[in-house]
């Protein structure tokens, strides 16, 4: 099995059995990848995912990831925004997917808090210091339970 494949399944299977959890794991691993297998998993008909990343830029990484991958019709359960609109959000999600949850303050605890869905955290820098705000709010919504870092 080639080796991202199996760095994603393990993820995954990692994730699966949390409410909230979070995978910490080196760019270029697939962390957009385990993110869009996740919904797939989570896929109902009336399913609603929301993707919140740090700029709007990251969307497209998702929306291109879904086609390379096959499952653009993905795409259409999904909203995206960004972590300054997260509070303008509706609560009305099955998952929320933090992109770069090593982005989260404590402005964010708002939605989260009232929010009673699956969260899936993807980051690249799980924050080093957990009793810093990042490391706070991390550990809250998103605590890291499948860590993958390349030398």
């Amino acid at each position: 099995m080639e080796k991202r494949k199996q760095i994603q399944d393990e993820a995954l299977e990692a994730v699966r059995p949390h409410l909230r959890a979070g995978v910490g794991m080196s760019m270029g691993s697939g962390k957009t990848l385990v993110g869009l297998k996740h919904m797939l998993e989570n896929l109902k008909p009336n399913s609603k995912f929301l993707v919140v990343a740090p700029k709007t830029a990251v969307f497209k990484t998702w929306k291109d990831e879904a086609d390379k991958f096959g499952m653009s019709h993905l795409m259409k359960h999904v909203t995206f925004t960004t972590y300054r609109s997260l509070v303008k959000q509706s609560l009305d999600y099955s998952v929320v997917y933090l992109d770069e949850c090593h982005s989260l303050l404590f402005s964010h605890d708002y939605f989260l808090a009232r929010f009673i869905g699956k969260i899936l955290g993807l980051t690249g820098t799980p924050p080093k210091n957990a009793s810093s705000e990042k490391g706070k709010m991390v550990d809250k919504y998103c605590p890291i339970v499948f860590t993958y870092e390349t030398d």
